[in-house]
């Protein structure tokens, strides 16, 4: 139930409840049907960056390696033109 109630929110949502939020760590964030602790909150939205970054990174790398395939292709090509 705490899992379906952290996705409602996104991690902009979640920062502004943690920043809002008075006291300590144990301190009590209301979410919709559930309530967190602020290291809870800290921990997802540190979890969601760190998801982000690795997406990005993936994409990068499929990026270069769809460009070095384009580049190969490209030389063959033209190698086996040149063997004709």
């Amino acid at each position: 139930m705490v899992r379906v109630d952290i996705d409602l929110y996104s991690t902009d949502q979640l920062r502004g409840k943690y920043h809002a939020a008075k006291g300590g760590y144990d301190t009590g964030i209301r979410l919709r049907n559930s309530t967190l602790r602020r290291d809870e909150i800290a921990a997802e939205i540190r979890w969601r960056v760190h998801r982000e970054e690795c997406r990005f990174w993936l994409l990068a790398m499929m990026a270069f390696v769809a460009a070095v395939a384009g580049c190969v292709s490209v030389v063959l090509a033209a190698l086996s033109r040149c063997a004709q």
